[in-house]
């Protein structure tokens, strides 16, 4: 018995290094390239059931944040600075020639470049826009049991270390705002213009967009050089309920824009949430509103990097 899953682990090692080597963008570092290999093992032999934002086994036990305005704020502003992160990295990224030269099918992106941009600036807006009409439109709370309230909780804390009441409510949060986001997303790329194929490819642009920055942020801001990287994440989240076959199809995007690490840093300047706050008190009571109707256009990008990256 024991031999005989000693050769299937052997089996699953060649299927990993196959994957790991030879699906890797060949831009991809070594080391980068060695470490999804030996993840990729992990995941298939089942010895590592690890997921994105998760520590190791010794996590303090968990203190919920309580939820004063500060707190509250703490979260939005938090995600603001992911918001503008992401919009930066993504811009980058569709102007990268190289990028094009690997994916050819995002030049109708490309050629839509504003409206990209206009798209990725209401990324996570159910996160942060509180207005009544917004609320409603999207069946969202609204006072103490807004979204915004339940999360700053949650803020920090890895909900796997929640008992199962408290974990069952913060992934009940997590739907209901992954679906109000979802469907705003779809009203906005309806509104600029967006035929079925280019909303498909866009939500694969954001999709690697978005954890690409979840993981070398949380890497670089939260000190997790654990993290995984979002080709792994796809995998290894029992939340994500789509077919393999799906999760395998946005592979080869996922794992180019993830080893993207220079375009990234030169995008995002890998902008914290405190640098970010900093900067916002600088600009004025509404500054995120103030940066959107800035970044609408294409040239006042490097000046609105420059204004919070400098």
């Amino acid at each position: 018995m024991e031999a005989r899953k000693f050769k299937k682990n052997i089996l699953f090692l060649i299927i990993g290094l196959v994957l790991g080597v030879s699906t890797a963008s060949q831009a991809t570092p070594v080391v980068e390239r060695v470490e999804i290999f030996f993840r990729r093992v992990f995941w298939f032999t089942g010895a590592s059931n690890d997921r994105q934002g998760s520590t190791d086994n010794h996590e303090t036990p968990y203190v919920l944040n309580p939820p004063t305005p500060e707190n509250v704020n703490r979260f939005v502003f938090n995600t603001e600075a992911h918001i503008l992160r992401v919009v930066s990295f993504g811009a980058a990224i569709l102007e990268d020639p190289h990028f094009i030269e690997e994916f050819p099918q995002y030049r109708t992106l490309r050629k839509k470049f504003d409206k990209v941009i206009q798209a990725l600036l209401e990324h996570d807006a159910a996160k942060i826009r509180m207005e009544p009409e917004f609320l409603h439109r999207y069946h969202l709370p609204s006072g103490e049991e807004a979204v915004q309230v339940h999360l700053a909780k949650y803020f920090k804390i890895n909900a796997q270390t929640l008992p199962t009441p408290q974990r069952s409510q913060f992934y009940s949060v997590i739907d209901t705002l992954n679906s109000a986001d979802h469907e705003h997303m779809s009203d906005v790329l309806k509104d600029l213009g967006f035929n079925q194929n280019e909303r498909e490819l866009f939500d694969q642009f954001e999709e690697a967009i978005d954890k690409t920055d979840a993981y070398l942020g949380r890497r670089n801001e939260l000190g997790k050089p654990n993290a995984q990287p979002p080709s792994l994440w796809i995998f290894n989240d029992p939340k994500d309920e789509r077919p393999k076959n799906e999760k395998l199809e946005v592979m080869p995007i996922m794992e180019y824009i993830e080893s993207q690490t220079v375009i990234y840093q030169e995008a995002t300047h890998f902008l914290s949430a405190d640098e970010y706050i900093i900067h916002r008190l600088e600009l004025s009571d509404r500054p995120f509103k103030a940066i959107q109707r800035k970044v609408r256009i294409r040239k006042s990008l490097s000046a609105r990097c420059s204004l919070l990256f400098n």
